[in-house]
């Protein structure tokens, strides 16, 4: 459990822009110390988006943590896992695949219910961010309006608004060295019925995802979501298109898969042949920032770090974050306090996100490294052993818990 610094105090007052998965974790875990949330997010929320995405042990862990119920969630064992090494991980805390929109539902009713710990979160939908003053905690909406809070989290995404406002400079997410995309889709399994022919789809080898890869780099990956209905794919390769007239995320075919995957076996191509709704995404990367923290606000998930999906760990980092940064904000954590723990947030969580964020790009563009996850159980272990609320209490009780700050915060100019 987190670290309480007493009740008495008010709770602290936080935005949080962005009401993704990474911004909806960040509000249970936030509400559950007693602080009063609101998200603002520019979407409506009016029909479903995303497709499914895995959640791995130190994901999982995270969740549990949170209060997250995988059957709400319709979520699926991943069983080829056990290809790794996971006899320091218990069972329940293994991977599991997801549907995005299942994970993100079930998120928002543990930010928004009723009952349990703390003020239920609100959420404003249709209500875009433009900037905030991130020093002082002044958020500025796209209707012209501007709130004062004593903790904005940037958890916008990739277009971050928030991120210009803490890093004081516009940072986008650039091409690849190597452009990259990936097509998408989600079908339901009735599809496979009557077809033989696409049996290793569900019945070769263990539960868990279906890879095929080629010498060019080519990567058709499949595995099942929601309660084993519906079966999610990708297909990885190196984009010869001119990125910079496309949108990042666009209405694909399946013969413009097909043309691209042309050089599959015939039992792959049919699965393709089958594929409805795909859509075409760039994969990009944000550089390095110099910061994640500028007075009382700071960046969580992809406004931080986004990442190729290459090691499936995206999600999981996001979680991460707000995991993390909750726990350094206890009940009683007092307004004049919150900069130096989102120094501390920043210290703990930037290294480790931007190594995995690296790792995720050069092991999908460069064939050197192709394949270093799934062979070494150092980076195995790295990733997947990770305890976020472990991570957070312990640093909190060393360092705050006290009063005492640590070297690093001593010397810091704010």
């Amino acid at each position: 459990m987190y670290p309480s610094q007493g009740i008495d105090a008010r709770p602290l007052h936080v935005a949080i822009c962005g009401a993704g998965i990474s911004g909806f974790a960040a509000a249970i875990a936030l509400r559950n110390q007693g602080h009063i949330v609101e998200l603002y997010e520019k979407a409506s929320f009016s029909k479903e988006f995303g497709a499914a995405i895995g959640v791995p042990p130190n994901g999982t862990r995270v969740l549990n943590h949170l209060g997250y119920n995988r059957h709400r969630a319709r979520a699926v064992d991943y069983y080829g896992v056990t290809i790794f090494r996971f006899h320091s991980c218990a069972r329940h805390q293994e991977w599991t695949t997801v549907h995005r929109v299942d994970m993100h539902n079930e998120l928002r009713y543990l930010a928004m219910k009723p009952d349990g710990k703390g003020t239920p979160a609100k959420l404003f939908l249709s209500s875009a961010v433009e900037s905030c003053d991130a020093k002082n905690g002044v958020l500025r909406l796209a209707s012209g309006k501007t709130r004062q809070f004593d903790l904005i989290i940037g958890a916008d995404g990739i277009d971050s608004k928030i991120r210009s406002s803490v890093v004081g400079k516009v940072v986008d997410a650039p091409i690849a060295p190597k452009p990259a995309a990936i097509f998408r889709w989600c079908m339901p399994v009735e599809v496979l019925e009557g077809r033989p022919d696409l049996d290793w789809i569900m019945t070769e080898g263990i539960q868990g995802s279906r890879v095929t890869s080629s010498a060019e780099g080519h990567f058709l990956v499949s595995y099942l979501c929601r309660d084993k209905k519906v079966i999610n794919s990708l297909a990885f390769h190196i984009d010869k298109r001119d990125q910079t007239k496309f949108p990042k995320n666009v209405a694909s075919s399946k013969e413009e898969m097909l043309e691209e995957f042309k050089q599959y076996a015939p039992k792959y191509i049919k699965w393709i042949q089958l594929a409805e709704g795909v859509r075409h995404w760039q994969m990009r990367t944000l550089p390095v920032l110099d910061t994640w923290v500028n007075g009382h606000t700071c960046l969580i998930g992809d406004a931080a770090h986004a990442m190729f999906p290459t090691l499936g760990h995206g999600a999981a980092m996001g979680l991460e974050d707000a995991c993390v940064l909750a726990g350094l904000l206890p009940a009683g954590t007092a307004p004049s306090q919150v900069n130096e723990r989102l120094r501390a947030f920043e210290h703990l969580r930037k290294d480790r996100d931007e190594w995995i964020a690296h790792q995720s790009e050069i092991q999908a563009l460069d064939p050197e490294h192709w394949g270093i996850f799934e062979r070494s159980h150092e980076q195995q272990d790295k990733m997947m052993l990770y305890d976020a609320p472990k991570v957070a209490a312990d640093y909190y009780n060393k360092h705050f818990a006290h009063k005492q700050a640590p070297a690093f915060l001593e010397s810091a100019h704010l």
